[in-house]
């Protein structure tokens, strides 16, 4: 029921199938996020929690319910997905139109991927070494290699 009120919906707002295939596409990308992981600890979650209004991230012991640390990423971060082996967490930043890169062990943004656009939605490929961030002012996915950088 819940997808023919969302049907119902677009059709009363009069959105074409295909915008709406691309804007469900964006939610799913949003929804998948993990919230958590460790490199160095598997059993002591973390979450990376993006804060708008400083661009930063903040890091929390989820055991502890506090902030460990904050780190300064690009303008307006929105989107977090870590890798498989939780050895980085990816961050979006649309105002900065970037992606940047935390090494969790490291405790520090390791590297910034610029794109043009608007990166918003983030998820990280748990088969291969991709994550996929979905452009929002340009209705498309960034398919992104983490071992080479390679933007596709």
């Amino acid at each position: 029921m819940q997808h023919a009120a969302f049907i119902h919906l677009a059709s009363k707002i009069k959105i074409s199938l295909e915008r709406l295939s691309k804007a469900l596409a964006v939610f799913l990308l949003l929804a998948s996020t993990p919230l958590w992981g460790h490199a160095e600890s598997p059993n002591k979650p973390l979450a990376f929690i993006t804060n708008q209004g400083e661009d930063s991230v903040d890091v929390v012991d989820l055991e502890r319910e506090q902030i460990l640390y904050k780190l300064a990423v690009g303008k307006d971060p929105a989107g977090v997905a870590i890798s498989y082996d939780q050895a980085q967490v990816y961050i979006t930043n649309p105002t900065a139109q970037s992606v940047s890169i935390i090494e969790v062990a490291k405790k520090a943004v390791n590297q910034t991927i610029n794109l043009k656009g608007s990166p918003l939605g983030i998820v990280a490929n748990p088969i291969k070494a991709e994550i996929y961030v979905a452009d929002w002012d340009n209705e498309r996915v960034f398919v992104i290699n983490t071992r080479t950088i390679k933007v596709t």
